[in-house]
């Protein structure tokens, strides 16, 4: 009886967990965003320990990169939220650019937290 319920059950779980995504509005996320995704959030951590401006150069520059890359891999369903939390994206990248060119460290880091922010604001929004 198990095995015949689980049998049954089994493959109707992974057919439901390939369509979650799309089930909740999210089918624009591929694998390859949600790691590009990843990849910011965890230079963005690492920005928090840098000792110096250069390390931060190098956390930013990895930031902008996963950016860049999870920008063009979004599909065309990416809701217009998406579009525009990455155009705020870039121009927090901008900012914090231009507070790492005059090694105002101080700077960068009041303006990362505030990318944090838009972090958390966009990802309520979009629900992810």
């Amino acid at each position: 009886m198990i095995k015949r319920f689980l049998s049954i059950l089994l493959p109707l779980l992974m057919i439901l967990a390939g369509t979650s995504s799309a089930a909740f509005g999210h089918d624009y996320h591929s694998r390859q965003l949600r790691a590009e995704m990843k990849q910011m959030n965890w230079n963005l951590r690492r920005t928090a320990k840098a000792e110096n401006i250069e390390q931060l150069q190098e956390y930013l520059d990895q930031i902008r990169k996963h950016a860049n890359n999870a920008r063009a891999d979004a599909n065309e369903h990416a809701p217009e939220a998406f579009r525009n939390g990455m155009k705020e994206l870039q121009k927090q990248i901008n900012a914090i650019q231009a507070a790492v060119d005059t090694g105002d460290m101080e700077l960068a880091r009041k303006r990362l937290k505030a990318m944090n922010k838009l972090k958390k604001k966009y990802h309520v929004k979009l629900d992810v």
